[in-house]
């Protein structure tokens, strides 16, 4: 296991923190990026511009006719994905240390407690 020292900790603390806010400004991105190719869609909808007996049909009118805004989500959708990944990671070295702690917690009362039996006289 990993020395476990207050330099580690704050590390930890800090890759988790910044790892929170990438995956908040990565989200806020996404929804910003979806937002915008709904008004998109909405705006040629309401146009009449849009082509295509049926929804399908429509649908794909606008795919191909709104391809930088798609284009757009799925690269804010992957920056989001990488975002809980990296959080994910920061998550696991933070309970990694926690985890580590806690057990050399519970190794040290342990081993005190036998000695403490040792040490304590008993009488008849």
């Amino acid at each position: 296991m990993a020395t476990l020292t207050p330099v580690r900790f704050r590390h930890a603390a800090q890759a988790l923190t910044t790892a929170l806010t990438a995956l908040f400004e990565a989200t806020e991105a996404e929804l910003d990026a979806r937002a915008r190719l709904e008004r998109k869609e909405t705006e040629l909808l309401l146009s009449g511009r849009v082509e295509g007996t049926n929804e399908r049909e429509r649908r794909a009118w606008l795919r191909q006719h709104l391809t930088q805004e798609h284009e757009s989500l799925e690269a804010a959708a992957r920056v989001t994905r990488a975002a809980r990944l990296q959080l994910e990671h920061a998550r696991v070295k933070w309970d990694a240390l926690r985890y580590g702690l806690r057990l050399l917690e519970a190794t040290r009362h342990q081993h005190a407690d036998t000695h403490e039996h040792e040490r304590t006289p008993t009488y008849p």
